[in-house]
C-alpha cells in the first residue's frame, strides 16, 4: 500500500517553481494540517510584493514543497485582496517544488504529495466533492503545453496515495 511520507516544516525553499495548485481552501483549513506558514509579509524580504505567506514543507522522502500566494494580495496589486482577506478567502493556493521534466511533462511530485496530505486530513465525502467539481474542468496549462493546475485525476491519484478508497 502506498502512503504519504510524514513532513515537517523547514526554512529551506525548493528551487523550482509552480507544481500545481490547491483545491480551494483557507489559510485557517491549510494551517489545521500544516501548521503555521515560515513567513507571513515581511517588508524586508526580497520578493515581499510577491508572495506574502508561505509554507516550506520537507517529506520524509526528501522531496521539498511549498504553498504560497504568489502575486494573488493587493501586496502585487492594489486592486486584489489585502493579505488578510485574501486569507479568508476559499480559494486555490500554489504548490511548488523542485522542477523535474520527464517527455516534456513536469514532474509534480511535491505537488502530489501535498495533495495527498490534504487528503489524509478530508473526509471521503470532501474529496469525493472536489473531484466532482473537477471532472469536467479541463487543465487550463494545457494549451501552454504542460500539466501544473490540479485535475481530478491528480486529486484521485494523491486521495489513493493518502490511503482513500477512491475507484474510477
Amino acid at each position: 500500500m502506498r502512503s504519504i511520507p510524514t513532513f515537517k516544516l523547514t526554512e529551506d525553499e525548493p528551487s523550482g517553481g509552480l507544481q500545481g495548485v490547491t483545491p480551494p481552501m483557507t489559510y485557517a483549513e491549510i494551517v489545521a494540517i500544516f501548521g503555521d506558514p515560515q513567513y507571513s509579509y515581511d517588508r524586508d524580504r526580497e520578493h515581499a510584493y510577491k508572495v506574502s505567506t508561505q509554507w516550506n514543507i520537507l517529506f520524509s522522502d526528501k522531496t521539498l514543497a511549498c504553498i504560497y500566494d504568489y502575486k494573488m494580495t493587493s501586496l502585487y496589486e492594489p486592486d486584489l485582496p489585502s493579505p488578510l482577506k485574501f486569507r479568508r478567502m476559499k480559494t486555490n493556493w500554489h504548490i511548488g517544488g523542485d522542477v523535474e521534466y520527464h517527455l516534456g511533462c513536469i514532474k509534480s511530485r511535491a505537488s502530489l504529495l501535498v495533495l495527498g496530505t490534504i487528503c489524509l486530513h478530508w473526509s471521503f465525502e470532501k474529496i469525493m466533492n472536489v473531484i466532482e467539481d473537477l471532472e469536467d474542468k479541463p487543465d487550463p496549462m494545457l494549451e501552454f503545453g504542460i500539466t501544473t493546475c490540479i485535475t481530478a485525476e491528480k486529486m484521485r491519484e494523491a486521495a489513493r496515495l493518502a490511503g482513500k478508497n477512491i475507484t474510477r
